[in-house]
């Protein structure tokens, strides 16, 4: 009878597992394994990445002086200006000679070229004062004329073994009706650099755009006051040159503005 019992408790089927643990449980050594080949792989790919580059932003803050000429009653929009794919990064380019371009090693600027020369001369209209609204090209604000500009060099080059800063630009006023070049003129700055340093680098980068501002703030200003006063004569007819420059500080900012 006992050895009866025993054949039929061997031969009933296992115990169902209890509620909740169904799933299959990996041996402890394969969990071991892929453990191993997940940190395998990932020691991989950081080799693959390396180590992040660390490096330093800079800014620039050239002196933007105050003029003291009168106010005008006329708006401008600055464009982004235009560069190549070299000039227009972050990065600090630098010439060894006239066929070779690097770029400094842990330096960058705030902001891509283009747009941190847009932003100096923002603050360098403002700062000058005469013109009751300068913006940013798209940013809806309607303007009498706009402020283009090609930035054909802004790099530190070598010269005698010491390096210098070197800008050019190109800058066209147009009047944003017609789509007409109004004015053009190159502005170029040179300043040396005190030593081979990046921080004195940029410093003579600062002295250049200290030079290059002012310069286009005024010339910006007369000529387009220039402009915009033979546009306004050319559509008075017979008017006297005294209508003609009241019509150009009262009624031509309402007249000429448009939606951009």
């Amino acid at each position: 009878m006992t050895l009866g019992n025993e054949r039929r408790l061997d031969s009933q089927p296992p115990p169902a597992p209890a509620r909740g643990t169904g799933r299959p449980v990996a041996p402890p050594a394969l969990l071991l394994a892929l453990s191993l080949a997940a940190a395998t792989m990932l020691v991989g790919c950081t080799g693959l990445t390396g180590p992040r580059e660390s490096f330093t932003i800079y800014e620039l803050s050239p002196a933007t002086p105050a003029s003291q000429g009168a106010s005008m009653a006329w708006q401008l929009l600055i464009e982004t200006p235009r560069a190549s794919d070299l000039v227009a990064g972050q990065r600090i380019i630098v010439a060894p000679d006239d066929n070779e371009r690097r770029v400094y090693k842990g330096a960058r600027w705030s902001e891509r070229t283009p747009e941190l020369l847009q932003s100096l001369w923002l603050r360098a209209f403002e700062a000058d004062g005469r013109l009751p609204g300068v913006a940013r090209s798209g940013s809806g604000v309607r303007a009498d004329l706009l402020l283009a500009s090609d930035l054909t060099r802004f790099q530190a080059s070598y010269v005698d073994g010491q390096p210098q800063a070197e800008v050019e630009l190109h800058a066209q006023l147009i009047d944003p009706r017609e789509r007409r070049i109004s004015a053009r003129r190159v502005f170029r700055a040179t300043v040396p650099a005190a030593s081979a340093a990046i921080a004195d680098v940029v410093a003579a980068f600062d002295g250049a755009m200290a030079q290059i501002n002012p310069e286009l703030v005024d010339w910006a200003v007369s000529e387009g006051a220039r402009s915009l006063a033979t546009t306004a004569s050319d559509g008075v007819g017979s008017d006297s040159a005294g209508n003609a420059s009241s019509r150009q500080t009262e009624s031509l900012p309402i007249r000429r503005m448009r939606q951009q």
